[in-house]
């Protein structure tokens, strides 16, 4: 096997190896916490706030359905509307994620 041979197959499976290094990089920045992670942290949050209000069984059967992403919303914006809830401290914060500012 001559050197060109060898040095070709060097670069494709360096190549190879970036294109997954990217690809996986792509999937961990897209992916979201789950709506049921979502919804434990809201719903510590609302405990928090209330003084430790206990919730109904109602909230986190429904809470999930309403956490997933929407019809029309890209994987990007729903990833991040996700972790911006899971990273919000107060509900205030959390109720402000997903929503777009008017820009100046």
């Amino acid at each position: 096997m001559g050197l060109g041979k060898v040095m070709g197959i060097g670069a494709l499976s360096l190549g190879g190896i970036a294109a997954l290094s990217l690809l996986g990089g792509w999937f961990f920045w897209v992916r979201a916490p789950s709506p049921e992670d979502q919804c434990a942290h809201v719903s510590e949050l609302l405990k928090k706030e209330s003084g430790g209000l206990k919730l109904g069984d109602g909230f986190m059967k429904d809470c999930p359905s309403k956490m997933q992403k929407g019809q029309m919303e890209g994987l990007v914006p729903y990833a991040e509307r996700s972790k911006c809830v899971m990273n919000s401290q107060s509900l205030d914060e959390a109720t402000q994620c997903g929503k777009k500012t008017a820009r100046n």
